[in-house]
C-alpha cells in the first residue's frame, strides 16, 4: 500500500491562535469548498468539517528537463470548477527545470491565498461573513514541504546554508515565500499546515501544470544520430 498524507505545521502559527486539531482528510474537498461557499453564500456556511479549512494543490512540471530546451511550468488547484485555479509557463528568465517549477507552484499558492484573504476582508462587514481557519497546503515534493515546515528558519540563519556548508538551491525565492506566508499567518490569524501527498492525490495540480506545456510548440532538439537528408527531413518536414 503507497504511503498516505503525512502532516506538517508552519514553523510560525498565529498569536492566540485556536486550539490545531488535526484537519479533515485532503479528499474533503470533494464535498466541501469553503473559498467558493464564501464568495456565492457570505451569509454563512453550510456543512463543514471539524474545522473550517481552505485545502489547495499545487504542482510543476517540465519537459526536456536538464537540457537547453528544457520548459516549465506550474499548476495550482483548489477544486473541481474553482475560479482560483491556476497554471503558467515559468518566465523565460527563471530556471526551466522541475525543482523550479515545483517551487513556482507554490509561490503562485501563496499569491492566490493572498488574493482572497483580501477579498474576503472586503467582506467582513457583511452580516454573518466568516473567514476560514486553516490553510492546508498539499505537494507530492517532500523537500519542498520540509523546506517550508522543517528547515527553512535553519537556513535563513546560516545564510542560505546547509550543514555542510552547501548553498541551499533557490533559497532567496524559498525564504520571500517564508517570510509571506509567515505575515498571512500572523496579521489573519490563521493556522498554515502543509501535507506532503502522494503523486495520485495530486493528480489535479499536476494536470494544470502540464496543460501550458501541452499548449506550447514541441521544442526539436538536435539529435545524436547521423544528420542525414532523410532523417534531417524527418523531423522538420518541408
Amino acid at each position: 500500500m503507497p504511503p498516505g498524507p503525512t502532516q506538517y505545521i508552519f514553523p510560525v502559527q498565529p498569536p492566540n491562535g485556536i486550539p490545531y486539531e488535526t484537519p479533515a482528510h485532503p479528499e474533503a474537498r470533494k464535498v466541501w469548498n469553503p473559498v467558493e461557499e464564501l464568495y456565492y453564500d457570505a451569509a454563512g456556511y453550510h456543512e463543514k468539517p471539524r474545522t473550517r479549512s481552505v485545502f489547495v494543490w499545487f504542482d510543476g512540471a517540465c519537459r526536456n528537463n536538464g537540457s537547453p530546451y528544457a520548459r516549465a511550468a506550474w499548476g495550482v488547484y483548489f477544486g473541481d470548477g474553482s475560479r482560483h485555479n491556476e497554471r503558467g509557463l515559468l518566465k523565460s528568465s527563471a530556471p526551466q527545470t522541475n525543482s523550479r517549477a515545483e517551487i513556482e507552484g507554490l509561490v503562485q499558492t501563496v499569491a492566490s491565498i493572498r488574493r482572497i484573504l483580501h477579498d474576503l476582508d472586503l467582506l467582513k462587514n457583511r452580516a454573518n461573513a466568516r473567514h476560514f481557519d486553516e490553510i492546508q497546503i498539499c505537494s507530492d515534493s517532500e523537500y519542498l514541504v520540509k523546506s517550508m515546515t522543517l528547515w527553512i528558519e535553519g537556513w535563513i540563519r546560516s545564510g542560505g546554508r546547509r550543514s555542510r556548508n552547501n548553498e541551499v538551491a533557490h533559497f532567496d525565492v524559498l525564504r520571500t515565500v517564508y517570510e509571506q506566508l509567515r505575515d498571512l499567518a500572523l496579521f489573519h490569524n490563521i493556522w498554515i499546515v502543509f501535507w506532503h501527498v502522494p503523486r495520485e492525490m495530486n493528480r489535479e495540480a499536476d494536470r494544470l501544470a502540464n496543460e501550458p506545456l501541452n499548449e506550447t510548440a514541441p521544442v526539436y532538439m538536435p539529435s545524436i544520430r547521423p544528420a542525414t537528408e532523410e532523417y534531417c527531413w524527418s523531423v522538420w518536414p518541408a
